[in-house]
């Protein structure tokens, strides 16, 4: 991750190791209903390899959209996602 958190493709064993610290402490979880919650994690997994990293991930979690995901490859972009799911079920 550089110096405006935007992260770039590296080795497995560089990546597991410069955020491991991000991986156990960043994640945000909103309670958003009955049984129902967004959570929006450091997946620390690249799942698009033609593109930029994507690396967070957002998911609902119960409800009629349970399991809806989004993926994000900057923190900033997974910081604003979280909030705009949260902000879709007010």
């Amino acid at each position: 991750m550089d110096e405006n958190k935007v992260i770039h493709r590296t080795s497995k064993e560089e990546m597991w190791l410069q955020f491991g610290p991000i991986r156990k402490s960043w994640n945000y979880e909103t309670k958003v209903g009955k049984g129902v919650r967004v959570s929006t994690v450091f997946i620390g997994l690249d799942f698009n390899t033609s593109k930029s990293p994507m690396l967070f991930e957002t998911m609902i979690i119960g409800g009629k959209r349970h399991e809806e995901t989004h993926r994000y490859a900057t923190l900033m972009e997974a910081e604003k996602g979280h909030k705009k799911i949260v902000d879709s079920f007010l």
